[in-house]
């Protein structure tokens, strides 16, 4: 298994208030897939830079979680033609830099 990071850009039309509700529904499919460690952040609604489906703002939702590399591809087909969701994309989780470092340092202080 390896880690994701899935961002979701929702229709504020299509979805109820901040879409909490439809991301519990994703956060189950990826269960049901075999995902695991599932976790959810709002980064809340935010104007496009050019539109998305004739659409000029958007709800953002992070997520991440742990996931076999053949079953990420069936979540892909199951979004890509809801209306609920503008943009999905989903890659490889890659550690934030701070954490490396940090932890380097930890390890250097740890030798000393």
């Amino acid at each position: 298994m390896k880690k994701y990071e899935a961002i979701l850009i929702l229709d504020d039309r299509k979805v109820e208030g901040n879409g909490t509700t439809f991301v519990k529904e994703f956060e189950a499919v990826i269960g049901e897939l075999g995902g695991t460690n599932i976790s959810s952040e709002s980064l809340g609604r935010k104007q496009f830079a050019s539109p998305i489906k004739k659409k000029s703002a958007g709800t953002y939702w992070d997520l991440t979680f742990d996931m076999d590399e053949d079953k990420v591809e069936d979540l892909k087909k199951r979004y890509k033609l809801t209306q609920q969701v503008l943009r999905l994309v989903v890659f490889v989780y890659d550690v934030p830099e701070i954490t490396v470092i940090v932890k380097k340092q930890e390890e250097v202080e740890a030798e000393a």
